[in-house]
């Protein structure tokens, strides 16, 4: 039995390695490499470190996209941002880091592999985080880029 059970673990292992970003994901690389080397969007904000990850997290909700790892107030990992972003694709991933300078001064950083997400991410949330009392910014709406929304 414990032979069997060990085939299984090892074909798992072996599967999640050559899966490409999802096993990156699984065993935890992934946070690292955004944080280190993906290309980043930053800007520093005027509002304390619970109200722009509080509204980063509802303008993710509104855009649908799938947020697979957080941290309070630390870190958001999120992917299927195909569903909002026409050039990129579902496995595509997105880390939005918060760091507080001062009481209420936030920097965030938005990284991903893809420069033009991490950008218009990065403006997207720029422009809710300034202005809340409008509604999240869309991204992409079905008439943009000829591109229909799954």
């Amino acid at each position: 039995m414990k032979r069997v059970q060990l085939k299984i673990l090892m074909i798992f292992l072996l599967a999640a390695s050559l899966s490409g970003c999802t096993a990156l994901t699984v065993f935890g690389v992934s946070r690292q490499a955004l944080q280190k080397e993906g290309i980043k969007y930053s800007k520093t904000f005027d509002k304390d470190i619970s109200y722009c990850y509080e509204n980063t997290l509802k303008t993710l909700a509104s855009w649908e996209v799938t947020i697979y790892e957080k941290k309070a107030r630390r870190y958001i990992l999120a992917l299927r941002f195909d569903t909002v972003f026409a050039n990129c694709i579902d496995t595509t991933e997105i880390g939005i880091f918060f760091k507080e300078l001062e009481p209420n001064k936030t920097k965030i950083e938005v990284s991903s592999f893809n420069h033009n997400l991490s950008n218009l991410v990065g403006e997207k949330l720029s422009e809710y985080l300034e202005n809340p009392s409008l509604p999240p910014p869309k991204i992409l709406s079905k008439k943009n880029f000829g591109y229909t929304r799954r």
